[in-house]
């Protein structure tokens, strides 16, 4: 007897209400969590920019402290102040220049004698890098960031502000935020004066990490609610002008500003807007201090992904109801009841819930199934994969000792997930995030393995392409300082670990009369000659060997497995090459000296061989070997 119509209509109601409950639950609760999500989605965001620009602000200063050391250390310096040579005095100046003109976060660079007068000074402004002349230097003696210098103890370096720039006694307009960093310079434990440095705080704010034109930068103010730089605000430092006073976060954002004593981060709606905050300590030698980052949330920002989701949502619902009343149908004309815990359950359960890429394999670690998303992705369909082994995407990337930890956490477990470097049908390689899960039976035996995994190749490339261009110089296209200094460590290390079986030398080559082709032909040629310099170097070196360029015309060559004579060799075949490529019209000199376990020991050695062949004439090379050290000392 076959059921009326009216009463299958009826069943199908029926079923289709009750299949409909947790949907329709499901979607009004959804719609009210919209806009909680597009708030913690924007939040997410707003948080990763202002550590983004946490991190770039930390790198700057470490550079910067990085650069202060070296400037106030250097042995030029302190020939120039106890010997009071010119000649000492113009290389000073001439080095303090190329710093300023490639570090453009000083404004000021000076040395002041104990009496307050300044000896050397090098204004920065705008690109345009100057000497200030015998007549034009000050007496500083009377400005409270002498007094403070006066106070630090040897081998004490600190650092003054912050405050506003000062010139003969007026405050500079526009207003320019300034920070002092200062270092005594102690001879033969005789304190000759102070190496004084003066930050630059919009070219620093400018090189912030913003990411993109439509990410943009964040206020910084002080922990006291001043502001200290703004691209939307020009009145700055109002605790020191009182004119700008009123400038203050606890003005401009109350609720902002309270939130801030509590939490050290946070998102909240003030003065008609979303704003995101962070509090951040400044890791830094010399500007160990806390700031507080502020950005404005645009509210289109919040609006458009609210429209796009509700847009989503919509189209989710409606094909969410088309299926339910499929499944209804079939529910209908379906009198057998599905075991809930089947080993088919389980597979639909994890493969629903996994990544979107899927495969699954039988207790043998044989392929059964693939989704469409795997072919897509692995270029492999299920027919040329059945039956074979996962193994067969292997890339050669990992080592078996991976291999082994994962089967064992997968078998004690039950699960493992990773990153993983497998290998396309097209030989290409595929970076993946797998997650691989066991399905066993009722007596816990592993019948299938279920695997499923995103792509994220091209996140991985742009990271590396990242890594590489912060260790590039992008003039030369060689390593720059901060990979130079990684590699020295490295080196040390290795002369550490066999002090006599490893020898490598660390040589510094530096242009002859460089200033002299920039001042006569222009930058544009130096920069030429760097370029061709650097070319005709990396011709002539090694492939074992790691050249970087580390100053404005000074680059570093380590040389591994290498021994002085060899050395010596080698840098006199680069300087003969130069010379004859530029008919001797560019030169170069250089130090050498072999690496023991300590970078600094290394490089200065390498640097007084390097003032040896300056001071003898120029185009030739010297060597100062690590016996020598007590004689530097």
């Amino acid at each position: 007897m076959t059921a009326k119509p009216s009463s299958l209509l009826l069943q199908f109601i029926l079923v289709f209400i009750i299949l409909s409950i947790v949907p329709t639950l499901f979607f009004s609760t959804e719609l009210k969590r919209i806009e909680e999500r597009a708030f913690s989605l924007v939040e997410q965001e707003t948080r990763s920019q202002l550590e983004l620009n946490q991190l770039s602000l930390q790198a700057i200063l470490l550079d910067i402290d990085a650069t202060v050391e070296i400037l106030s250390s250097n042995r030029l310096l302190h020939s120039a102040i106890s010997e009071k040579d010119s000649l000492d005095l113009e290389a000073v100046q001439d080095l303090w220049i190329l710093i300023s003109r490639s570090k453009k976060y000083f404004s000021h660079l000076r040395f002041i004698d104990t009496t307050g007068q300044e000896v050397i000074r090098i204004n920065s402004v705008d690109n345009f890098v100057e000497v200030v002349t015998d007549e034009y230097l000050q007496n500083k003696s009377h400005r409270d960031y002498f007094q403070y210098a006066q106070s630090l103890k040897q081998n004490e370096s600190g650092s003054f502000g912050i405050d506003v720039e000062y010139e003969h006694g007026k405050i500079l307009s526009p207003i320019t935020p300034a920070l002092r960093l200062i270092t005594p310079i102690d001879i033969n434990n005789k304190r000759h004066g102070y190496f004084i440095a003066n930050l630059n705080f919009d070219v620093i704010y400018g090189a912030l990490d913003n990411r993109s034109d439509d990410h943009p930068k964040p206020d910084i103010f002080k922990t006291n609610g001043f502001l200290l730089q703004s691209q939307t605000f020009s009145q700055l430092l109002g605790d020191i002008v009182p004119e700008n006073e009123t400038y203050n976060l606890s003005i401009l954002l109350p609720k902002l500003w309270e939130q801030a004593k509590i939490a050290p981060s946070g998102f909240i709606f003030d003065a008609e807007s979303w704003w995101s905050y962070s509090k951040v300590t400044l890791s830094s030698r010399l500007l160990g201090r806390d700031l507080i980052l502020v950005l404005n949330i645009p509210d289109q920002k919040i609006s458009q992904y609210v429209d796009h989701k509700y847009s989503d949502l919509l189209l989710l619902g409606t094909t969410v109801y088309i299926i339910t009343a499929l499944l209804s149908l079939i529910f209908c004309n379906w009198n057998r009841r599905h075991k809930k815990h089947s080993i088919e359950s389980q597979i639909a359960r994890i493969a629903m819930d996994g990544m979107s890429a899927v495969l699954i394999s039988d207790h043998n670690n044989r392929i059964v199934s693939v989704n469409k998303e795997f072919t897509r992705l692995s270029g492999y369909a299920l027919e040329e994969v059945k039956g074979k082994s996962p193994a067969i995407f292997s890339s050669g990337k990992h080592q078996q000792q991976f291999y082994i930890k994962m089967w064992r956490l997968l078998l004690e477990q039950g699960f493992w997930e990773g990153e993983v470097v497998n290998r396309r049908k097209d030989g290409s390689l595929l970076t993946e995030i797998l997650r691989i899960q066991t399905v066993t039976d009722h007596k816990g035996k592993v019948v299938y393995y279920v695997g499923s995994f995103v792509d994220i190749t091209q996140r991985k490339e742009l990271e590396n392409r990242l890594r590489v261009l912060s260790e590039k110089d992008a003039l030369s296209g060689l390593w720059n300082r901060r990979k130079f200094d990684k590699q020295m460590r490295r080196e040390t290390r290795r002369s550490r670990r066999y002090p006599t079986k490893y020898k490598s030398c660390l040589a510094i080559i530096d242009i002859d009369n460089f200033k002299r082709i920039n001042d006569q032909l222009g930058h544009d040629e130096g920069d030429r000659v760097i370029k061709s310099v650097s070319n005709i170097i990396l011709e002539q070196i090694r492939e074992t060997d790691f050249l970087a360029r580390i100053g404005g015309e000074e680059f570093g060559l380590i040389m591994p497995h290498t021994d002085l004579n060899e050395a010596e060799m080698v840098l006199n075949r680069l300087r003969i090459a130069i010379s004859l490529d530029h008919n001797n019209s560019v030169t170069v000199s250089g130090g050498i000296s072999d690496i023991d376990d300590s970078v600094q020991s290394s490089y200065k050695r390498s640097d007084l061989a390097l003032y040896e062949s300056k001071s003898s004439g120029k185009n030739c090379i010297s060597i100062v070997t690590s016996q020598e050290n007590e004689a530097i000392a």
